[in-house]
């Protein structure tokens, strides 16, 4: 359960509970130094109290009645809330059954006396909370805090004009902040004190909504450091959570109490795997959402972070989407559009984390380790750029390095085993400037070839066929503007499932009994090989159809040679030749002469290429 749940959670339970205590005649008016035990280590402390009419008249069991608390102090677990003033109003049940919802000897669970509790306004000026873990000291003050209607144990609405917390470790600060308005909305106390208290009965228990939304506006924190980040709003909707064995609050109490440090022993740190897979694996949330987001740092003011949104969805498949994000420094810009996932799922991962509870690490193995793995989705981004200084002329704007994609799409498929068994993958639009710091990166080959920038994209799609036993890559294929574009695509047989068998050893065995059935190449010419023969006539000082009949005779001539003479090897030149003649489409198709196949191992101790050719049907046509 989550900090903001919990602290909801006791508040609103210790205020309904004092005000039902005073209404119902639980202790003697006195209007002074009330403390109540409500078990479980939590107390309510009341410095004083008043009611705004004869709360002990006849007229209690029909009429609502308000009820005004001064210096409540409210102890549970570690947390402690202290409320200068308190009003309840609108409280109405009968004067035995308030007594009987808040009997400390009686047996009835907290969720259940809550499921019983409304009232039409709850208020508090102010709050503060401290709560402790270990040497971490949080403290919080929310301010004009209203519950505008509580309905049988579930808050209709709430809300907090402001609020102010700082974060301290063995007395010193790790940062503090401020936020404006909270609002709150169909939150559901008896369900969540149900969650805390109460092991789930039965073997799958369904989910049920928490929280019907959350959103707090203008967040401001500052750390340790002098960094800064200011949120315009988040907004979490539809969070949903059922009950876990053991319950929540033991499974809180056993993490607490748990060693999670390095020298934990193999059982300890088995049973937090195991906590964590069961409290991560009772929670949904419909969807959330970051807007308006700004980091900066005092120790450096000309950087900065910001972020226009960031939202989930859940469902399926669920999807978090990230736009407008800019990171700016003196050093270069980083911009991208938009990135999204889609698809991706931490199910399997927790339910992995689960069956390792009680696993000593020999029993661990390999498909274990596999099941840990998540559900990958599809990741998307698009309005890519990038915008850096020269390393050797920082000062010259002109030799800046950019660098941008238009859209970027990778998709792995269906997993087996934790492998995908099928990807694609398409990059549209890298493109660069080919300044002199990006010839030195490997790029000069095309600038002297006389670009001045490169437009690249590709694409790729592979699949594994089950049926078939047959792992197809359906499309490669490079394109590059005024370059041109290269095709292929190829088929590998007698691919089994045991190529995702979690143990390597299988999975090698398998890949090895892989056999090759097919190789297709297309090529198209869109203005590289031109260049080609510019840059080789200046060089050898002939002209560029002088060097292009050079090229056409030695392909048309040399490849027969290398490949044995054959009559397919000389078809092969043939048509290369014609082709550096005159550039159109050229495609190159290889299949064995074995309908089943030519296998990997033997592939892999070729060495004599015309042993190869022989063994494969090769054809090449112009198109």
């Amino acid at each position: 359960m989550t900090d903001t749940t919990r602290r909801t959670l006791r508040l609103a339970g210790a205020a309904s509970a004092a005000a039902l205590i005073l209404a119902g005649g639980l202790i003697e008016p006195r209007g002074r130094e009330v403390g109540v035990d409500l078990g479980s280590g939590s107390r309510i402390e009341i410095g004083s109290w008043r009611a705004g009419g004869s709360l002990w008249s006849a007229a209690l069991a029909q009429g609502s009645e308000t009820v005004t608390l001064e210096n409540v102090t409210v102890t549970a677990d570690t947390t402690t809330y202290r409320i200068p003033k308190l009003v309840v109003e609108g409280t109405s049940l009968p004067r035995a059954e308030i007594a009987a919802l808040f009997d400390a000897k009686g047996g009835e669970p907290l969720h259940a006396r809550l499921a019983r509790f409304s009232a039409k306004r709850v208020t508090a000026p102010e709050i503060a909370i401290e709560q402790k873990a270990g040497e971490h000291l949080s403290r919080y003050t929310y301010r004009n805090i209203s519950l505008d209607e509580v309905a049988s144990g579930r808050i209709v609405a709430g809300t907090a004009q402001a609020a102010s917390f700082e974060v301290t470790e063995d007395g010193d600060s790790v940062g503090s902040g401020q936020h404006g308005r909270m609002t709150i909305r169909d939150v559901d106390l008896a369900y969540a004190a149900r969650l805390y208290a109460e092991p789930a009965q039965g073997p799958s228990p369904e989910m049920r909504t928490l929280y019907g939304s959350i959103a707090v506006e203008d967040l401001t924190f500052t750390d340790d450091e002098n960094a800064t980040v200011r949120i315009g709003r988040i907004g979490a909707s539809d969070v949903k959570a059922r009950p876990t064995t053991p319950s929540w609050g033991d499974i809180s109490k056993a993490m607490a109490a748990a060693d999670s440090s390095d020298k934990a022993s193999k059982d300890e740190q088995a049973k937090v795997l195991r906590l964590i897979g069961e409290i991560f694996g009772a929670m949904s949330v419909g969807g959330m959402e970051i807007a308006d987001l700004v980091a900066t740092s005092e120790d450096d003011k000309d950087s900065r972070l910001t972020l226009t949104r960031v939202a989930y969805t859940g469902g399926s498949p669920g999807e978090t989407r990230m736009e407008g994000l800019a990171v700016t420094s003196p050093d270069g810009t980083m911009r991208l559009g938009t990135l999204s996932f889609s698809g991706f799922s931490f199910k399997p991962m927790m339910e992995g984390l689960t069956r390792l509870a009680g696993k000593s690490e020999t029993d661990i193995g390999a498909g274990d380790l596999r099941a840990l793995v998540p559900t990958l989705g599809a990741i998307r981004a698009a309005d890519l750029s990038i915008d850096l200084p020269s390393a050797t002329a920082p000062g010259d704007a002109r030799r800046r390095n950019r660098v941008g994609i238009r859209e970027l799409l990778l998709d792995p498929g269906t997993q087996r085993n934790g492998i995908p068994t099928s990807i694609k993958l398409a990059v549209s639009n890298l493109t660069a400037e080919l300044t002199p710091d990006m010839q030195e990166s490997g790029l000069k080959p095309l600038s002297d070839l006389g670009y001045r920038a490169i437009d690249l994209s590709w694409t790729m799609g592979a699949a594994w066929k089950e049926e078939a036993r047959e792992l197809a890559v359906e499309d490669f294929t490079m394109t590059g503007r005024d370059m041109g574009r290269l095709t292929m695509r190829a088929r590998v047989g007698d691919v089994g499932a045991e190529v995702f068998d979690p143990d390597t050893a299988v999975a090698l065995v398998g890949l090895l009994g892989a056999s090759a059935r097919s190789l297709e190449l297309t090529i198209q010419d869109g203005g590289l090989y031109d260049r080609v023969l510019a840059r080789e006539a200046r060089q050898k000082r002939k002209t560029p159809e002088g060097v292009r009949t050079e090229y056409a005779a030695m392909a048309a001539l040399g490849i027969p040679l290398a490949l044995g003479g054959s009559p397919q090897a000389r078809s092969l030149g043939e048509t290369v030749g014609r082709f550096l003649a005159r550039p159109a489409t050229l495609r190159i198709a290889a299949t064995p002469k074995d309908s089943k196949g030519l296998g990997i191992t033997e592939l892999m101790s070729v060495d004599d290429p015309m042993a190869l050719l022989q063994r494969i049907d090769l054809k090449a046509t112009l198109e």
